[in-house]
């Protein structure tokens, strides 16, 4: 059941970027929690999967043989290929979790970073943030979080921007902030930068980080026609601006062409059932199968807890 647990793992992980077509079409705000979760899930089950396939060579390498072989026979092997597969995933196991620590501590390095310290650049005080406008001549908007948290403009924006487009981008990085939009960049710059390269997980995160951008849109749009054509002037125009995959910005060129084409379609206020089936029941059969696998997994490492304990 190793197998079917890290093919479960897998399947969570790839299902953004699958359901991609479809999960655009459900709220934003719905689709990005999703998202998350699904990567979330997949990439500790992942973590789980290796684990349990290196766990015999691990007990070899430490003098339990015993163990070790019993540990074989009831877990199953990793994949055809016995020890040389085993090591693989043992040293993966380990390898994985410093990747993703690094990239944590990369991410709120960056975030610390681009804070903008007192007495530099022009402030206003807003409710729950401060908007920091930097005297610079490249197209800044960006939001990040802190005490206070901080929504960080360009002079040269605000120059660039009509009053309204502003306005926009303030409701639209403020939105970030409310929803707390910097905890799922920084599981997705945890993912990319550890297990990023599997198939289809890069573009899982293109999907998550393109529902969060969505919706802090719609936000930003307040429900209104003439919302909704602010935001998209203020994205057509700052094409160019300063983005970084770990802070919340107004534009990251990954999302920008759905977004523009979310922003020309009024949303429906009713998402259809249809697109929730199409998007849930796949969702649902893998957790079920993923369910499945992990009690098997799990029932099997008590016997073989057990079994440790009459063997010592």
């Amino acid at each position: 059941m190793t197998a079917v647990l890290l093919l479960s793992a897998l399947g969570l992980l790839a299902m953004p970027a699958w359901a991609r077509p479809v999960g655009r079409r459900l709220r934003p705000a719905e689709w990005a929690k999703l998202c998350a979760v699904l990567l979330g899930i997949g990439a500790f089950l992942l973590e789980t999967a290796l684990a349990l396939a290196g766990l015999s060579v691990t007990l070899r390498a430490a003098g339990m043989g015993a163990i070790a072989e019993l540990c074989q026979r009831l877990l199953g092997g990793f994949v055809l290929g016995g020890t040389v597969a085993g090591t693989g995933a043992a040293v993966a196991a380990v390898v994985l979790p410093i990747l993703a620590g690094r990239a944590v501590v990369r991410a709120r390095r960056t975030c610390r970073a681009v804070r903008v310290e007192p007495g530099v650049g022009w402030r206003d005080a807003r409710s729950g943030h401060e908007v920091v406008v930097l005297p610079s001549d490249q197209l800044i908007a960006l939001s990040v979080e802190g005490k206070p948290a901080q929504v960080i403009l360009s002079s040269a924006l605000v120059d660039t921007l009509p009053a309204d487009q502003l306005a926009a981008v303030l409701r639209h990085e403020a939105a970030h902030l409310r929803h707390r939009h910097q905890r799922y960049l920084l599981l997705a710059s945890t993912i990319g930068r550890s297990i990023g390269l599997l198939p289809y997980v890069r573009h899982s995160l293109v999907a998550l980080r393109c529902a969060l951008e969505r919706w802090a849109d719609e936000e930003a749009a307040s429900g209104a026609a003439e919302g909704r054509a602010s935001v998209y002037g203020a994205l057509l125009r700052v094409a160019e601006a300063v983005a970084m995959p770990e802070v919340a910005a107004f534009l990251t060129p990954a999302t920008v062409v759905e977004r523009i084409e979310a922003l020309r379609t009024i949303p429906e206020r009713r998402t259809e059932l249809r697109w929730r089936v199409l998007v849930y029941l796949p969702v649902t059969l893998l957790g079920l199968t993923t369910t499945v696998a992990l009690a098997s997994t799990l029932g099997h490492v008590g016997l073989l807890d057990l079994a440790g304990l009459c063997l010592t």
